[in-house]
């Protein structure tokens, strides 16, 4: 890769292949020239995976889209949400149905209009004219659509993208379709396809680029060190501001839940019913399940809570909510990582009992070995300060039980970053948006040349 080649920062990225299909990847690998090159950073820098992060999530991405066009759909779930995704495709050219389509999932707080998004869109489309991508706006991200539930995006539900993928095999029933998600949508993407097996068979091939895979594992890492607490801070922050931007929708909803409460309370105390033990009224919100949880008075001190049925609640893996059981904006607001915001809002929100359940069922890696039956490239980084090497066990356990599947790290890169060449400034194209695109072509080349991808000039 020029001249940057002679660095000593650069490296080949690692290929490691699943078991006994060998033959099969090594054929996707021939169609993919960039898994075969040294992937070279700005010389000066590119080697800190810290500033990379940095700078990939405060530069802006150059990217051009004069050849494309977006659509957007909405779709109105059950409880009123609207689930929102952007159509892309090229302006001049009329499509047949069966042409492929690539499924995308953002990363955390992401949309289809965030800028890395549109890059990758833009470079893909640029070298794939018979492509078109579909990519999801998480529930609350994008300021074009409004809120009409109170809930916002979860790092594992998999809703919004099933609503995604059956609108396209609805419109589009011949078309090949290539599953993709970076960081908290790669999570969303492998789960979405280990929860129902069944789903597998709809899909050519599946890209997760830069994830974590076990959700728990990630809380336990933004306490193990300064750095990772810092990341974890940052990134709960942009979720807290999200709450906030719509607070009003969220928290009406739940001092409705509050008054309904209270009202129930009441209606058994004039009924002549006995009052319940002080805490005993704590407001459940699964069916299945007590829910337990950490209570604080309206000094936001904490107060003791009771369960009905288990007595006083243990400390650890509880819920933080206010003393009638609902969620409380002013201990959602103080959250400080994932962890309390989780306790204080996401696990409650979405009906779940305990802290630790909400993780396990947010997590890919509890879902991932039933990933059997379709091609899965799997990239990450070693340097990568959000996804750590620590958490490469998962992918690796998946090359153990799919043949199809691949996993792929380089030395750098960072988090989705991957700036390439140059000494200060980048002078390549991203190599991040090389993989994924040519591995996607190359898989769905297997099946028709016509999509083998197209090096024109960028």
């Amino acid at each position: 890769m020029g001249t940057c080649s002679s660095s000593p920062h650069c490296y080949a990225p690692q290929i490691e292949l699943g078991l006994n299909g060998v033959a099969y990847n090594k054929d996707v690998i021939d169609r993919c020239p960039v898994l075969k090159q040294k992937y070279c950073p700005p010389r000066l820098w590119g080697h800190c995976g810290h500033l990379q992060c940095i700078l990939f999530c405060t530069v802006t991405r150059q990217h051009s889209m004069s050849h494309v066009e977006s659509t957007p759909i909405t779709v109105r779930a059950e409880d009123g949400a609207t689930i929102s995704f952007d159509l892309f495709r090229h302006n001049d050219i009329d499509y047949e149905d069966d042409w492929p389509w690539i499924l995308l999932a953002p990363g955390i707080c992401n949309h289809s209009q965030s800028d890395y998004i549109l890059a990758f869109v833009g470079y893909a489309l640029f070298h794939h004219r018979r492509w078109r991508i579909a990519t999801l706006n998480h529930l609350g991200t994008d300021t074009r659509i409004p809120l009409t539930a109170p809930r916002v995006f979860s790092t594992g539900c998999t809703e919004p993208f099933d609503t995604m993928v059956q609108y396209v095999r609805r419109r589009w029933s011949g078309a090949a379709l290539v599953a993709v998600g970076f960081s908290m949508g790669a999570n969303i993407v492998l789960k979405y396809l280990g929860e129902e097996p069944s789903r597998q068979k709809w899909f050519k091939a599946a890209v997760s680029a830069c994830q974590a895979y076990d959700y728990s594992r990630a809380c336990e890492w933004a306490s193990s060190s300064r750095a990772a607490a810092f990341y974890s801070y940052v990134l709960t922050k942009r979720v807290l501001r999200l709450i906030r931007r719509h607070r009003q929708i969220i928290f009406n909803y739940w001092e409705r839940q509050e008054s309904h409460s209270r009202r129930r309370a009441e209606e058994k105390v004039d009924g002549g019913e006995d009052e319940e033990e002080e805490g005993a009224g704590v407001q459940l919100l699964s069916s299945t399940s007590c829910l337990e949880v950490h209570c604080c008075n309206a000094e936001g001190s904490p107060c003791r809570a009771r369960c009905a049925t288990h007595g006083v609640f243990p400390t650890e893996d509880v819920f933080h909510l206010d003393a009638e059981g609902v969620v409380c904006p002013r201990l959602i607001f103080k959250s400080k990582d994932f962890g309390e915001l989780d306790a204080s809002f996401n696990g409650p929100v979405n009906k779940f009992s305990r802290n630790s359940r909400y993780h396990t069922a947010m997590s890919s890696a509890f879902y991932m070995h039933n990933i059997t039956d379709v091609p899965v490239l799997m990239l990450n980084a070693d340097d990568d300060p959000i996804a750590p090497v620590e958490h490469f066990t998962f992918p690796r356990k998946l090359l153990e039980l799919n043949p199809q599947s691949m996993f792929v790290h380089t030395h750098h890169g960072s988090h989705m970053a991957f700036f390439n060449g140059g000494v200060i400034f980048p002078t390549k194209r991203n190599v991040f948006d090389q993989i994924v695109a040519q591995y996607a072509a190359a898989v769905l080349s297997k099946d028709d040349p016509n999509n083998a991808f197209q090096f024109a000039p960028a």
